[in-house]
C-alpha cells in the first residue's frame, strides 16, 4: 500500500480539550472590546446540507454571541444546497439563527475547502472595485461549521492582530 496513516483517537485529550473550552466559555474577556476600540471582523465559513440542521446552527449561535460582534457572518453553501435550503425553510425546520441580521447565506460554486474564503475575498474585491476602498482593509476570520466558539474568539483575534500591527509599526518607525 502506498502510504497508510493511522490517526490516534482523541479520547485521552478530550477531557483536557473540554476543560480548556469550558474555561474559555466561562472566563470574561480581559478588556471589553468596545473599550479597546476594536473593529468588527467579517466572519466566513462554508457548510453542507447535512449540517444545516446539526452543527451549523450551533456554530452560528456561538458567532452571533461574540463579545465583539462580527460585521457579518457569511455562510457559503454549494449551489446544490438551494433546494434543501428552500425545503427546510418551507417546513419551518430551518433554525431561527439563519434569519439573524448578521447571518448572510450565499449560494456559490463549490470550490471544496476554499469555498470558505475565496467567495468572501471575491466579494470584498468587487466592493473595492465599486469604490469602497475600506473593503481592502476588512479583517476576515475563517471558521469551521462544526464548532461552538468561545465568546471571546473574535475579540482575542482582533486584539492580538491590533497588538502585532502596533508593535510592527513601532519597530518600523523606531
Amino acid at each position: 500500500t502506498p502510504c497508510e496513516h493511522s490517526f490516534p483517537t482523541r479520547r485521552s485529550s478530550d477531557l483536557g480539550a473540554s476543560l480548556f473550552l469550558i474555561a474559555l466559555l466561562v472566563l470574561p474577556p480581559r478588556s471589553p472590546p468596545a473599550a479597546l476600540g476594536l473593529s468588527s471582523p467579517l466572519v466566513t465559513l462554508t457548510s453542507t446540507t447535512t449540517r444545516l440542521l446539526t452543527t451549523l446552527p450551533i456554530t452560528l449561535q456561538s458567532l452571533v454571541a461574540q463579545s465583539l460582534p462580527p460585521s457579518s457572518i457569511n455562510v457559503f453553501l454549494p449551489l446544490d444546497a438551494a433546494a434543501p435550503l428552500v425545503a427546510l425553510n418551507a417546513s419551518s425546520t430551518l433554525a431561527p439563527i439563519f434569519f439573524h441580521p448578521l447571518v448572510i447565506v450565499h449560494l456559490v460554486e463549490d470550490q471544496g475547502p476554499a469555498t470558505k474564503l475565496i467567495p468572501a475575498l471575491e466579494r470584498l474585491l468587487e466592493e473595492a472595485r465599486n469604490g469602497d476602498a475600506s473593503a481592502l482593509e476588512e479583517r476576515v476570520v475563517v471558521v469551521d461549521d462544526d464548532h461552538a466558539y468561545s465568546p471571546v474568539l473574535l475579540s482575542t483575534l482582533v486584539e492580538g492582530f491590533e497588538r502585532l500591527t502596533s508593535e510592527r509599526e513601532e519597530c518600523r518607525t523606531g
